[in-house]
């Protein structure tokens, strides 16, 4: 988990807030070796972002509200590596993807 916390702008501006959010991140890869020339590798990554605050619309004053959420994103790998010494073949490589993404945004106008 990692929180982003609040920029801290130099004299005289100070924190602003809101600018800081919390976020979650896994990345990860495995290999497991089918037999003595074929080997498959699985990645992994995954994003979940809530409540991301775009400071700008804070500080014209137009919004009282403006949250980028939830921006979610997922990454899966997989790859199929072989070699084929009866045809001479140094390597075949097989790979498949797919990735994810979901984004959303809560806006409220000042004085709404």
């Amino acid at each position: 988990m990692k929180n982003v916390g609040d920029l801290r702008a130099g004299n005289p501006i100070g924190r602003q807030h809101p600018t800081g959010w919390d976020e979650y991140d896994v990345n990860t890869r495995g290999a497991y070796a089918a037999s003595d020339v074929t080997t498959v590798i699985a990645d992994y990554l995954s994003v979940r972002q809530d409540d991301v605050p775009r400071y700008d619309r804070y500080e014209s004053g137009s919004f009282a509200q403006f949250l980028y959420g939830p921006q979610d994103r997922d990454l899966g790998a997989l790859r199929v590596q072989s070699a084929v010494p009866a045809l001479q073949i140094a390597s075949l490589k097989a790979n498949v993807s797919l990735q994810r993404e979901i984004e959303g945004r809560t806006e409220q106008r000042t004085g709404s």
